[in-house]
């Protein structure tokens, strides 16, 4: 591996590693939100139901007294979201 490949690897473990407590701001940072020509070019970002989902779960894990408890979240979930359904099942 080249230096500039060990570089950019470091620096890619360097930027993925600073949201370990922040799952929105990683979603941001992963994501090509409005780049042209992917699916994502007419978003910014996250829908807001979907931010305050991952704000909630950063909150919590940011915080040293429920970090390592169970967060439980429940959405209500609309047309397009998707549904679990077994692989059996005739669709």
């Amino acid at each position: 591996m080249s230096n500039a490949a060990a570089d950019l690897e470091a620096q890619l473990i360097e930027d993925i590693g600073s949201f370990t407590y922040d799952p929105y701001g990683y979603a941001l940072y992963a994501f090509p939100w409005g780049e042209e020509g992917t699916d994502l070019a007419y978003s910014k970002g996250p829908r807001q139901w979907q931010a305050e989902a991952f704000q909630e779960i950063r909150d919590h894990l940011q915080n040293p007294e429920t970090r390592h408890q169970p967060l439980m979240l429940a959405r209500a979930s609309g047309h397009g979201i998707g549904k679990s359904a077994f692989i059996s099942m005739l669709v």
